[in-house]
């Protein structure tokens, strides 16, 4: 028998055809984002129906349709037309007082803002543009549309850490309660990062969720911050009374999550590493950090050398890796996925984005669903082996 947790079992997506029992016969990897697809065979899906197969049997174990609101996305995008209409308030006045009375004042942030608008407008309608965009150009223009969400995302940061909601750690549990979750923040972060994360596992009834802030943000990541996450560990485990987690990791907090469970974890307590852009190979710019983690992150780090080592060799924990091509944080982008070795490929997975910058993951509906459904469908996996 292999070494992996599940042998027999393969995760994976397969949209449900509308109206058909078939079910389509394989996984091509992209994220289905709006609410009917047409498939590779031109037929209409519902995009967000997935299951869980037996590979010997090819029998379904599990298939639960995923109801999804895409808030985020649209609240954005009403803040985002706010302030372009404000944009183009502000560009009409300061050119009437520059015509008006030859500032250069008035005519700098007259230009100025005209820029922002023009910038936040093609933001904004970039998904309607990008099919008819040629190939050459989406890729300048996806890490283009990344970093103005970054920037939001950033925002949203610091005010929820500026004035950060309550956290509502679970207290009690009770027979329902299932598999604990713990969400590691990432270089300079705080746990309140994970608000909206934390908001949509709740939703769908996964967890309990906690969280916790690793402090001094310039400690090492194996003798400090991997022990903070050891005791938090172990204080979930007092609490729920449940020795099993998955742990899921945004930026160096995956790396964090991914040396607890490779070098300090007993056997069988890590179930599942869930990385969001995580330098697992390290990141160029890892140089320019302050502390001893961003040292540790550096390209050819021994820490990280061992990390990759044990997971892919020496461990049952299953990885699951998202990354994105327009993520200007881990260069390059191929850093945050650890390749699988041969028989493993069911126990490392990963899945790449084409538009989601660095601190986005943590606002994005793409990358909150993609992290539900991967968490109950590993949970309907292991409910039938045991």
């Amino acid at each position: 028998m292999s070494s992996d947790n599940n042998p027999q079992l393969h995760i994976t997506d397969r949209p449900a055809v509308v109206g058909e029992a078939n079910l389509l016969p394989d996984w091509k990897g992209g994220f289905l984002g709006s609410d009917l697809n047409a498939d590779w065979n031109g037929r209409i899906v519902a995009p967000e129906t997935y299951e869980t197969v037996d590979l010997e049997s090819d029998q379904t174990l599990n298939r639960a349709p995923a109801v999804r609101g895409y808030r985020i996305s649209r609240i954005a995008n009403h803040i985002m037309k706010g302030m372009a209409g404000v944009l183009s308030a502000v560009t009409t006045a300061a050119t009437i007082v520059a015509v008006a009375t030859s500032s250069v004042v008035a005519m700098v942030v007259a230009i100025v803002a005209k820029t922002l608008f023009v910038m936040l407008g093609l933001h904004i309608l970039y998904p309607q543009l990008k099919p008819h965009l040629p190939q050459s150009c989406r890729r300048v223009a996806d890490v283009i549309s990344a970093q103005v969400n970054d920037m939001f995302a950033m925002a949203a940061m610091a005010l929820l850490q500026l004035c950060p909601v309550r956290q509502c750690e679970p207290r009690a549990m009770d027979d329902k309660s299932g598999r604990p979750i713990l969400l590691v923040h990432g270089y300079l972060g705080f746990g309140s990062n994970w608000t909206y994360i934390r908001h949509r596992l709740r939703e769908a009834n996964l967890g309990p969720a906690f969280t916790l802030d690793l402090g001094h943000p310039l400690q090492s990541i194996d003798q400090h911050y991997a022990q903070k996450l050891a005791d938090k560990i172990e204080e979930i485990k007092q609490l729920t009374g449940r020795s099993d987690i998955i742990l899921i990791g945004h930026s160096m907090g995956g790396v964090v999550s991914s040396y607890y469970a490779t070098h300090l974890a007993p056997e069988g307590t890590v179930t599942d590493v869930i990385t969001l852009g995580s330098p697992l190979h390290g990141t160029v710019i890892a140089p320019i950090g302050v502390g001893q983690c961003a040292q540790q992150m550096q390209r050819g780090s021994d820490l990280l050398r061992n990390v990759r080592k044990k997971a892919k060799y020496e461990s049952n924990v299953r990885f699951f890796h998202l990354w994105s091509r327009a993520d200007q944080v881990i260069l390059p982008n191929r850093s945050a996925r650890m390749t699988a070795p041969e028989g493993h490929e069911r126990r490392i997975q990963s899945h790449a984005y084409e538009d989601i910058g660095h601190a986005t993951y943590l606002f994005s509906d793409k990358v909150a669903d993609r992290i539900v459904n991967y968490i109950e469908r590993v949970e309907a996996v292991d409910t039938q082996t045991n």
